[in-house]
């Protein structure tokens, strides 16, 4: 699914230390390349996302989503020990799965 290999891309982004208004710029250019356009609600089949706006245009709210999210994926990262100069991901690479079991076994730390 092209939306979630999308967020997979951003999470390796900021891994790697990108700040959010940098990681949503190459969203923006990635969707836009591919057809996608601006709407306020997301339609996979019409290619419709409410993010494909410049980030001084999104809502204050959207870029502190960012933000948050940002943190939150280095945070974890750091919990599975996944060495930032690892960290890539690329258009039209699986993203990485992390087990049941890693994840319940990292809550329980």
């Amino acid at each position: 699914m092209v939306l979630r290999r999308e967020i997979m891309i951003d999470a390796a982004s900021y891994i790697t230390g990108k700040h959010p208004e940098v990681v949503h710029k190459e969203f923006f250019e990635r969707l836009s390349a591919d057809g996608w356009t601006y709407s306020d609600m997301i339609n996979r089949e019409a290619k419709k996302h409410p993010r494909l706006l410049p980030w001084s245009k999104l809502p204050p709210q959207q870029r502190a989503r960012e933000v948050v999210f940002a943190g939150v994926v280095r945070v974890m990262a750091l919990a599975f020990g996944i060495d930032p100069k690892k960290a890539t991901l690329k258009p039209g690479d699986e993203p990485p799965r992390i087990s049941v079991l890693d994840h319940l076994e990292w809550m329980d730390s």
